[in-house]
């Protein structure tokens, strides 16, 4: 069922969180976004000061998520038009926060051509919750209100992308106080990965509340975009 809102509303009008599935991908995606948020803070800066990589081959490992992120775009419209996005969330959203978990695992010894693969494949299934996020946030709301959920949805995904770097700067500096020591450890880096991964999974438990063929009118009709 669609909901209609009046155009009277301001463009960030909080009555669309009246929209069920409009306020589950709202709420979902904060946390996702927040767990993600962190990772292009964390990841590198583990890659250089703990493994001891100079800035260019930290940024050539972190790159290695972009090559995934580009194959999903060529698949990712046929998984969400024949599965659905229920469970394409579900799995995508919980496949990138275990992405961030292992994160928590590396060690100095760890093959790079293993975390090149680990990135490549969670980098592929973030690109594939994007896509979906992406449609999925206006499965229910009407035309005339898709100008107000758009606005809605981009300056929270940004301010919670933001908030994210936040996020993981603070759980570094508070498992640094924790341990006591002068510089950072790898260990420091490890909590604030289980920390941020955490964040992240709770995603992927808020989509599974969504109903089974939640979005269907969207994948049955023109697939998604």
């Amino acid at each position: 069922m669609r909901h209609a809102l009046s155009t009277e509303y301001p463009l960030l009008d909080l009555r669309l969180l009246a929209v069920r599935n409009f306020r589950i991908t709202t709420v979902a995606g904060t946390f996702f976004r927040l767990g993600q948020g962190a990772v292009p803070f964390l990841f590198p800066l583990m890659l250089q000061l703990a493994f001891g990589l100079t800035p260019f081959q930290s940024g050539m490992v972190t790159f290695a998520g972009a090559v995934g992120a580009l194959a999903a775009k060529f698949v990712a419209n046929w998984i969400f038009a024949n599965w659905g996005f229920k469970y394409p969330l579900v799995i995508s959203s919980g496949i990138s926060a275990a992405g961030i978990l292992v994160m928590g695992f590396y060690e100095p010894g760890t093959p790079i051509p293993l975390m090149l693969a680990i990135l490549v494949f969670t980098g592929f299934w973030q690109s594939t919750f994007w896509t979906g996020s992406n449609a999925f946030t206006f499965a229910d709301i009407e035309d005339n209100d898709a100008g107000q959920a758009n606005t809605m949805s981009q300056v929270w995904g940004q301010l919670m992308f933001a908030m994210g770097v936040a996020l993981g700067g603070g759980t570094l500096e508070l498992a640094h106080r924790l341990r006591g020591g002068d510089q950072l450890a790898l260990s420091d880096f490890h909590l604030a990965f289980y920390v941020v991964a955490a964040v992240g999974a709770l995603a992927t438990i808020l989509y599974l509340r969504l109903p089974r063929n939640a979005g269907h009118q969207l994948s049955a009709r023109d697939g998604v975009h």
